[in-house]
């Protein structure tokens, strides 16, 4: 799969095709490569000047290192190709991972929280340094362009891991948002507003952690789609030539798309092949469309009036 707009600005202007693999491989190195710096430079700095709320910031751009590389193994295993043992593929496999970058997330914000509780009722006050804020600043930019483009990859390879580590960076944002502001309040004096931040940003994190979690288990357990998709794809079914009537209507959630069943009813003068013909279109209809894995069903369609008849002849 190729996206001919695919672009980010990171220094260079990147414009290219891409193949799903390449795209995947590009969005870890990314990601990795990014956080090992801001990693790196938040810990140092946070420690040398004293602020939790940048060290917090830092700890949390370690383990988005580790999520990255949790996300790219859990794409190459869901995209192994179906064997016998799992003839519907590996790709529920990812959600584990998603769940592992939820584990480590929620994790941090609670070693970080408790650092930043304890230092909030020492009444420990920061001392402004203009590095935390540059450092603070730099983060920003950087994490909404990479935030960005590995959501664009996330969507264009529908990987839950991809899109969850996004939605991580996202996050991180707000995080570094938060730094600089308690940057900004210790220039005037009121340092005691580094731990209430660290506080917050424990907070987000812990939040976007939940948000991964629960769209994670949502797949595993095979929750139906929103009601306006099941309209969606009785409404496709109904508009192909020789459908008379569409339901039962079973639809589950998985990697990128729907997976189900449904029943077509046709005139039962048609022949077995024409009849399968229809079920194809329907499938193929459904695919193309919504991007809905569909086994269709065939039944005869009998009018109301006949299906009394028949039943009351059944009955003598």
């Amino acid at each position: 799969m190729k996206d001919n707009n695919f672009s980010l600005f990171v220094g260079i202007s990147l414009l290219a095709n891409y193949s799903d693999q390449q795209l995947i491989r590009f969005a870890t190195v990314l990601a990795v490569s990014v956080n090992i710096v801001l990693a790196v430079l938040k810990l140092i700095i946070g420690i040398v000047i004293g602020s939790t709320a940048l060290l917090a910031d830092g700890i949390d751009s370690f383990l988005d290192i580790i999520t990255s590389i949790f996300a790219y193994i859990g794409v190459r295993v869901a995209n192994r190709p179906p064997d016998t043992s799992h003839p519907y593929g590996h790709e529920k496999m990812e959600i584990f991972f998603s769940l592992g970058i939820f584990v480590l997330i929620t994790y941090s914000s609670i070693q970080i929280l408790f650092i930043a509780i304890n230092q909030f009722l020492s009444q420990q006050e920061f001392i402004f340094n203009i590095s935390g804020l540059i450092v603070a600043i730099f983060s920003v930019g950087l994490k909404i362009l990479i935030s960005y483009a590995i959501l664009r990859v996330g969507n264009q390879v529908h990987s839950p891991a991809l899109i969850a580590n996004a939605k991580n960076f996202r996050t991180d944002v707000f995080s570094s948002v938060l730094v600089g502001v308690s940057m900004i309040f210790a220039y005037f004096q009121i340092g005691i507003l580094d731990s209430v931040m660290a506080i917050v940003i424990c907070v987000l994190i812990g939040y976007t952690g939940l948000t991964i979690f629960f769209e994670g288990w949502n797949i595993l357990v095979d929750k139906a789609p929103p009601e306006e998709v099941l309209i969606q794809l009785h409404s496709l079914a109904m508009e192909e030539p020789g459908v008379k009537e569409v339901h039962l209507i079973r639809a589950r959630t998985i990697q990128g798309g729907i997976m189900g069943d449904l029943h077509i009813l046709v005139e039962p003068s048609l022949t077995v092949l024409e009849g399968h013909n229809i079920s194809e279109k329907v499938t193929f209809r459904l695919k193309t469309e919504l991007n809905a894995s569909m086994i269709v069903h065939l039944e005869p369609f009998v009018a109301e009036e006949s299906l009394q008849e028949l039943i009351k002849d059944g009955s003598e």
